[in-house]
């Protein structure tokens, strides 16, 4: 290993420059593809009259936190709200990512594992997926991962200093940008605990009380004014069990779920792993460099420094989940990806046999390549990987632009899952043409369907069932079918949507 380590070190910033362009290269792909749910909340101001009443929504009324959000609200302000505008972020983001970790593994581990680490990082089809989406997950890792560098070299300064103000500011934001890294804060406290500089605990235990009594304040004073839980048990959020730990690290982490993929909401998730050979010898290949990683780490440095990094918020989450079991999801635990690419690098690196070392460097390039292809064919095939496959809302505003029956007419359409991706296309398209049809989208929850069309005047409706998020959408659809005063049309099929076409027969009509 120590001969690899020098044979690396005279090519080291040509490799890093190579593993840099792959990962900007694998981000490029799908940056102006159609928004969905998560990305227009997050980083838009659609369903806001103002920018002061979209920021007092994030500040107060979201159970999220607020940074993101916000920031994104000032960035649509000045460079646009185009696809392509707002995913520039997290683009960026991700890209200094990949060189951050390489640092930050350099502190913990040799220079062959940090650039392992790195190339794993750029390959992953997880931080791929959130390099390129308009969402927090992207920016949040290189906040934790800027928080880790910056405590590292305030320990070998030893004073106050302009890493203490990169320190304080990345942790506070990532703090704000996602509440679970207050885990993180904890892990500092813990691990200055046996600094031998006492100027050094001091002052980073000062700066972490700063960082813990912000968010605290902040969190009071919202639970007074608007009422809003944190923990606020989304139908999408799951408990954390040890089981889905080893997902998360050796599924979701390793191969992105990407390979053979198992949708994590299935009631059947061990039963497809056991009938899945491969991916349980994938698994554990993953699982052994991990725990050959940490061993290593551990017995070289003498310090648990990763160990706590791994394992800290996790075993919290596990304890949450015993009175809150709807609190988890994977991307919630998404900074702990570069610690666990660290390990699997440290792990692959610290075999004693030349060929076993280079054994396992090219099954985990062909593991990495193929996750990224496997993630990239899931989502032209619609099938469940690192997430759920989005649907395509800017198409969908596309056919009723084409698609108007009757000149002048309003076109009325109804969905039962949330409308803020139609109504964000909308406006682009209204952006982008002069003449733009009159479209009113309405969210169905109940009452008369037939009033609702009459008050329209309309002579076609559409009805939009969400492939991903049905909610009551087959009673709507149902409502529709058995009423005498509705003829169904056509049933068009897109990407996570399926839109179907109604026409009024009378407005003056009752029903049989």
């Amino acid at each position: 290993m120590t001969d690899d380590n020098s044979i690396l070190s005279k090519h080291s910033k040509f490799l890093l420059v190579g593993i840099i362009l792959l990962g900007v290269v694998l981000r490029m792909q799908g940056l102006t593809r159609s928004f969905w749910y998560d990305e227009v909340g997050y980083s838009t101001l659609v369903g806001f009259r103002t920018l002061f009443g979209g920021m007092w929504n994030r500040i107060w009324e979201d159970p999220a936190a607020p940074f993101y959000p916000l920031l994104m609200s000032f960035w649509v302000r000045l460079f646009g709200d185009s696809e392509l505008s707002v995913r520039m972020l997290p683009f960026l983001c991700g890209i200094l990512s990949i060189v951050l970790i390489y640092l930050v593994a350099l502190k913990l581990t040799d220079r062959l594992s940090a650039m392992i680490a790195s190339f794993l990082l750029a390959l992953s089809p997880v931080h791929v997926w959130y390099s390129r989406e308009a969402v927090p997950y992207s920016m949040l890792l290189l906040l934790a991962l800027m928080s880790v560098y910056s405590f590292y070299k305030i320990k070998e300064k030893g004073r106050i200093g302009g890493w203490c103000a990169v320190y304080f500011l990345s942790l506070l934001i990532a703090v704000f940008t996602h509440w679970f890294v207050i885990v993180l804060v904890v892990v500092f406290s813990c691990l200055v605990l046996s600094e031998k500089n006492k100027r050094v605990k001091f002052l980073v235990w000062g700066l972490n009380s700063s960082i813990f009594i912000f968010p605290l304040c902040f969190l009071i004073v919202k639970s007074k004014i608007t009422l809003v839980p944190i923990l606020s048990g989304a139908f999408f959020l799951r408990a954390f069990t040890p089981f889905e730990g080893w997902m998360l690290f050796f599924n979701w982490f390793s191969m992105g779920n990407a390979i053979w993929p198992i949708n994590p909401y299935s009631h059947e998730q061990l039963k497809s792993l056991l009938g899945q050979p491969y991916l349980l010898f994938s698994q554990f290949f993953f699982a052994y460099l991990f725990t050959k990683g940490l061993i290593a780490q551990v017995r070289e440095t003498r310090r648990i420094d990763l160990c706590l990094y791994l394992f800290a918020l996790p075993l919290t989450l596990i304890l949450l989940s015993l009175q809150w079991p709807h609190l988890y999801i994977e991307r919630y635990a998404l900074i702990l990806l570069p610690f666990f690419y660290i390990a699997v690098g440290k792990g692959a690196t610290h075999f004693k046999r030349r060929w076993l070392r280079f054994s396992a460097y090219t099954l985990l390039a062909i593991l990495g390549a193929a996750a990224m292809d496997g993630s990239l064919s899931c989502g032209s095939k619609e099938i469940w990987s690192v997430y759920k496959p989005n649907e395509d809302w800017r198409s969908a505003v596309d056919y009723f632009d084409k698609d108007q029956s009757v000149e002048g007419d309003p076109v009325v359409v109804l969905t039962t899952a949330s409308a803020i991706s139609l109504r964000y296309h909308q406006e682009q398209f209204k952006k982008s043409k002069k003449k733009f049809p009159d479209l009113r989208i309405f969210r169905y929850r109940k009452g008369s369907l037939y009033s609702l069309v009459r008050r329209q005047k309309t002579k076609v409706f559409y009805l939009i069932e969400d492939v991903y998020w049905k909610m009551n959408f087959d009673a709507l659809k149902k409502a529709a079918d058995s009423d005498a005063r509705f003829e169904f049309l056509t049933k068009t099929t897109l990407s996570g949507l399926r839109i179907f076409k109604y026409h009024v027969k009378s407005l003056d009509m009752r029903p049989n």
